[in-house]
């Protein structure tokens, strides 16, 4: 967080405005296997009138930086009027065109930085609604409304792994961990459907490996939807 009480403290004790050195969207040191495609949040809306400047330090992968330094820029444009959810969003549009949408399932587990420890906040929603279509009832509806989840996934999977899109060629470690959270998806689906001893076998085996990844995609509500089904 970066706030106008810190910089005028700052201020007071030193009698110079402070000019921040952003440490974002960079993912060196140990963030290095997090991919930072979130919008810039935590700034104080008035903070550009109580310091010299904000200096955002980016990734070492130029076409990925591209997104959140769009948003900083709308932050450092107008932060009284900044909409971090909007922002992102016209980020995707700009560079991704008709694409955004179907990008947006993939960026959707890409928002871990040290900005946030929350992801996967639509895969969460899916999820969540599979189990209470279950709950009361309705596993076929489930069912159905799981595998078209999954079959957006594998669209977006598609997409996402044409290397001649530099954009694209520069997230393969992630694109090949999006290709593990697919089939665990896949996994856990077809456990659900037909709850065997094979079924489950599968879904163990393909929990581990994902689990095993040091990548960082998605984790708790993947987790608890595999583990869910394990024990069914």
């Amino acid at each position: 967080m970066q706030t106008v009480r810190e910089a005028d403290e700052l201020l007071r004790a030193t009698k110079h405005r402070p000019l921040y050195w952003d440490n974002y969207p960079v993912n060196d040191a140990e963030m290095f296997q997090e991919m930072h495609l979130g919008a810039l949040i935590g700034r104080d809306a008035e903070l550009y009138s109580h310091c010299e400047g904000i200096i955002s330090n980016v990734m070492e992968y130029a076409e990925c930086s591209k997104i959140p330094l769009m948003t900083v820029a709308d932050f450092l444009w107008n932060p009284k009027a900044y909409d971090p959810d909007k922002s992102l969003a016209n980020a995707h549009k700009v560079i991704l065109g008709d694409n955004a949408e179907l990008f947006g399932l993939f960026a959707d587990h890409l928002g871990v930085s040290c900005l946030s420890k929350y992801s996967s906040a639509y895969m969460g929603d899916v999820l969540m609604h599979v189990s209470f279509l279950e709950t009361i009832g309705k596993k076929d509806e489930a069912l159905s409304y799981f595998a078209d989840y999954i079959s957006e996934m594998r669209k977006c999977l598609a997409l996402i792994s044409d290397t001649s899109v530099p954009l694209f060629e520069e997230m393969q470690k992630w694109v090949r961990k999006f290709l593990m959270c697919c089939d665990l998806l896949d996994a856990i689906y077809d456990a659900r459907k037909n709850p065997c001893e094979e079924t489950k076998t599968a879904l163990s085996a393909t929990y581990d490996k994902y689990f095993s990844d040091a990548v960082l995609l998605t984790g708790f509500c993947l987790r608890e939807a595999a583990e869910k089904t394990l024990n069914y």
